[in-house]
């Protein structure tokens, strides 16, 4: 059972900016296979609305191309580039991308399918006979692209077509895998032992084992984060981590990772100050030599009452939330900077994946499954809050 520690709510709007290089943290699962779909460079009809879905519709397949283009460099980031072709102008569209794991959970209910993705599909809705539109990268394995026709309602059509490509892992160097093993991480008379092994080459590592050991109250013992590799370094990002029935609150929570700040300015009460948004970079860990690194934290720049504050991340944890109110598992969490001491080989981990609606029984289950998720820059995403510990 987990210990509940309160934080209090004051929700204070922020707009962020980060000092590091940004990547974007793994996605929500929606439940039952559903996500968002694909977002392109400013071409979508924003801000129109869509029928429900729930009308009945004949499935039709058309001769619409899909091409799969690879991954490419945009805006400082990794994105993967699906085009699609043929369209005839005027009609409407959406365009989604999901892996064959994923997909499998509708048990071949087409239908189903689109009535999902059109219920997630917010402003992503595309009109013209050819679109490009980009997602974060893809983790290698089967995946589908969907092209899923609307009518001048924005409901499902019927008409659909589909291409099924494979991503093939890339063969990891030298300096990836050099953050693969055991790290003790130590600040002050507290320390952690990580245990790093190999997500997705070049690309993602997964990290057990961030608040456990004797210095901590709650041991976080079932959960892992995903960290990403960039240039020899290795990035800490705020992220969600799971959904799951917490004991005391008789409700379901979010359980994520973030970062928080020490505020202070001369406008607001001073103290910590949450930041709850996911895929902010919280920390960047470099080598000083081949066996010892340094994890110090990235910058944030945040508007806070109508002040704009600026100051490194102060520390990184776990919390859980209702929906009203923020809570945290463990009061002694390390501020940055934090060292790094390499602890020997890494053990290796079940090939569990993460979220899904569950109780803390059953994590061990295999509940997460991969969606293509669509690529925003950073001048495009929204503005995030700020809770006042």
């Amino acid at each position: 059972m987990k210990t509940l520690r309160f934080l209090s709510l004051v929700a204070i709007a922020a707009m962020t900016t980060i000092a590091c290089t940004k990547h974007d943290s793994p996605w929500r699962h929606d439940g039952g296979g559903g996500s968002h779909s694909g977002q392109g460079q400013g071409q979508g009809q924003g801000g129109q609305g869509q029928g429900s879905g729930e009308k009945d519709f004949q499935l039709k397949e058309m001769g619409w191309r899909i091409l799969y283009a690879g991954r490419e460099e945009q805006d400082g980031s990794k994105v993967e580039v699906i085009d699609v072709e043929g369209i005839p102008s005027g009609t409407s569209y959406l365009v989604s991308v999901i892996n064959r794991a994923n997909y499998e959970t509708y048990k071949g209910d087409v239908k189903a399918f689109f009535r999902n993705e059109l219920k997630y599909a917010g402003d992503n809705i595309y009109s013209g006979n050819s679109q490009r539109v980009l997602f974060d990268p893809f983790r290698h394995g089967t995946w589908y692209a969907f092209v899923i026709g609307l009518n001048k309602d924005l409901e499902l059509s019927g008409e659909y077509a589909y291409l099924k490509f494979n991503v093939e892992e890339e063969q990891p160097t030298a300096d990836y895998l050099k953050w693969i093993g055991k790290w003790t991480v130590t600040s002050g008379h507290i320390s952690y032992t990580l245990n790093i092994t190999q997500e997705e080459a070049n690309f993602m590592y997964r990290v057990d084992g961030w608040e456990t050991g004797g210095s901590v109250n709650t041991v976080m013992d079932l959960e892992y984060l995903e960290t990403f590799y960039d240039n020899g370094r290795m990035f800490f990002t705020s992220q969600y981590i799971t959904t799951y029935n917490d004991e005391d609150l008789k409700v379901d929570v979010d359980e994520c990772f973030l970062g928080q700040v020490d505020y202070d300015g001369i406008h607001q009460e001073q103290g910590l100050y949450l930041i709850p948004d996911e895929g902010l970079d919280l920390a960047e860990a470099f080598f000083e030599t081949d066996r010892s690194a340094v994890l110090r934290p990235c910058r944030v720049r945040a508007n806070i009452g109508g002040e704009m504050f600026e100051a490194p991340f102060y520390n990184m944890q776990y919390f859980f939330t209702d929906g009203k109110t923020w809570y945290h598992y463990n009061d002694n969490v390390p501020p940055f900077p934090l060292t790094m001491t390499y602890a020997g080989e890494a053990d290796l981990m079940p090939r569990r994946l993460r979220s899904g609606v569950f109780t803390r029984a059953d994590s061990a289950d295999d509940n997460a499954l991969r969606r293509g998720k669509p690529f925003v820059a950073k001048s495009d995403r929204p503005v995030p809050t700020a809770v006042k510990l």
